[in-house]
């Protein structure tokens, strides 16, 4: 009985040194990701400290030497968004008075097919549905 208890505390001794070589694998790996970053941070700090020190001879700007352009820009915006408003408006008047013209054709066409329906003698759908042929280009 103790040979086979001290095989199982060996095999979970060794369970647990892989378990940790692993997870010391595992660290290591992330330890080196950590660096690479670390060092790419360092090379931005670095070109930014260049750019800084590049700088130092340079007065700032004055507040109308911001604000003149952001004003210019503001302008030509409300001209841009004007011009599409008025665009937009002129297309859906288009759009309103072909639909209005369809809508106002409605009792004519229903006035012939009922004239048609009482020529014939034919179902007025029947009357319809040949007018509707004709419209596209299919009937006779």
């Amino acid at each position: 009985m103790k040979n086979d208890q001290l095989g199982n505390l060996e095999s979970a001794l060794h369970d647990l040194r892989d378990a940790f070589d692993t997870r010391t694998e595992r660290r290591d790996v992330q330890i080196g990701a950590i660096a690479q970053q670390v060092a790419e941070q360092n090379q931005k700090l670095e070109s930014v400290n260049f750019r800084l020190g590049a700088l130092e001879g340079v007065k700032p700007l004055s507040i109308t030497q911001v604000i003149t352009p952001a004003a210019a820009l503001f302008s030509l915006l409300g001209v841009v968004v004007g011009t599409l408003m008025n665009l937009q408006q002129r297309e859906q008047s288009a759009r309103s008075e072909v639909v209005d013209a369809k809508i106002a054709a409605i009792p004519d066409r229903l006035n012939a097919v009922w004239d048609g329906s009482a020529a014939t003698g034919d179902n007025p759908a029947k009357v319809a549905d040949a007018m509707a042929q004709k419209l596209i280009g299919r009937g006779q």
